[in-house]
């Protein structure tokens, strides 16, 4: 996944509670895809989960989930990808991609925030 335009962080802050609904364009392997997310459990500070559907019935769910440990956070993120889009033998390919650009771009926020 690619990053996400400036200010999702703050749509989904200034928005933030389920049924809240927010979008962000997500590419993959340079391919954009324009996500509606709902927002379907909201319970700071230990996590979020945030429904998608994309163009071409691709759906998204997110969960995300932060635990007290020791002086810090652990960070913890599931994503689950499915629709039509992914079925098939195209969609092997498709789900392949998006499992490397997650891969990546979680590696990427473990480069920014791990320090922080």
């Amino acid at each position: 996944m690619a990053d996400d335009p400036p200010g999702l962080a703050q749509q989904v802050a200034r928005n933030a509670g389920e049924g809240a609904v927010v979008e962000s364009i997500v590419e993959v392997k340079g391919m954009p895809n324009r996500i509606r997310w709902t927002i379907v459990r909201y319970k700071p500070p230990e996590g979020m989960t945030l429904n998608g559907d994309g163009v071409g019935g691709v759906k998204v769910k997110l969960m995300a989930k932060v635990a007290p440990k020791e002086e810090g956070s652990v960070v913890s993120f599931d994503v689950h990808l499915g629709g039509p889009a992914l079925f098939g033998p195209i969609g092997m390919i498709v789900a392949a991609a998006l499992r490397s650009d997650i891969s990546e771009s979680l590696q990427n926020f473990v480069e920014v925030f791990a320090q922080a």
